[in-house]
């Protein structure tokens, strides 16, 4: 989901972008950056520091192994005889028909997740990063049944057509400090909020505009608010921006002491 960047007339707004869903935002403090650039349906008013190697011990690892993810594919493809060695998250592969996390339909690229596409032009080797998305999700929803963040989708519509413009809302957040990310279903992450050079304390509400457009698929967004600087945590999660790193959040994300934050999450499936 590409975003086109849109500007609001609102007050105590944070300059944020999303991958897919082009956001922005006016910040009442500063002006826009000079800077903003698009990468793969990607917006930013930062620049990217140096890309984390995955393949490198640089973030934690999850307090807990992550429980299997179940992987398989349609009735017209086929995962080969070799398994699949998952990066953060176990991959088991199993049966077609069987009950699954993912399925994969070779020919076409498509992704699914209960029935719903959420990422398109995938290879096999893309999988173990969609497996670990998937783990993510899974914890970042215990988070939030734990310590719950309100944050407001506008419209409130799961799914999002093209051209559509939306508002993803985040209120009670003054003086509190606020992380945005968004994983897409290939586990591509992005660092939405906050932009390079700026703290992680919001002002006021936070509101971010968004324009639908492609590439078309799923998009989750994860919200982390706390009394407590989260600067340590946006600068570990700015150097995962833009890489299939969905497991390395997860393991920041569990490196945080639960009982001092607070999350909220919402998913965007977007179409044409």
């Amino acid at each position: 989901m590409t975003i086109a960047a849109r500007p609001l007339a609102l007050p105590a707004l944070a300059a944020v972008a999303l991958i897919g869903v082009a956001a922005a935002v006016v910040a009442m403090a500063s002006p826009p950056s000079a800077e903003r650039r698009v990468l793969r349906g990607i917006a930013t008013d930062h620049r990217v520091d140096l890309p984390l190697d995955p393949g490198r011990a640089d973030a934690p690892k999850p307090r807990r192994p992550p429980a299997a993810v179940r992987i398989t594919t349609t009735a017209s493809g086929s995962l080969g005889t070799a398994e699949i060695a998952g990066r953060v998250a176990p991959i088991e592969v199993v049966a077609v028909g069987a009950r699954a996390d993912l399925v994969w339909d070779p020919p076409t690229g498509e992704l699914f997740e209960r029935d719903e596409v959420v990422a398109r032009r995938m290879v096999r080797e893309d999988l173990p990063a969609a497996a670990d998305r998937v783990a993510l999700v899974r914890r970042v929803r215990e988070l939030v049944q734990a310590t719950p963040r309100p944050i407001r989708l506008v419209p409130e519509e799961r799914v999002a057509r093209a051209g559509a413009r939306l508002e993803l809302q985040i209120p009670g957040v003054a003086g509190r400090s606020v992380v945005v990310v968004v994983v897409s279903g290939d586990g591509l992450v992005g660092l939405v909020h906050p932009a390079r050079g700026e703290a992680s304390a919001a002002a006021g509400d936070v509101t971010v505009g968004l324009d639908v457009g492609e590439p078309f698929g799923q998009d989750q967004i994860v919200v982390v608010t706390s009394a407590k600087s989260l600067d340590g945590l946006a600068a570990s999660l700015r150097r995962l921006d833009r890489r299939r790193a969905a497991g390395e959040v997860l393991g920041f994300l569990d490196a945080l002491d639960p009982a001092t934050i607070d999350v909220g999450t919402q998913s965007v499936v977007t179409r044409p």
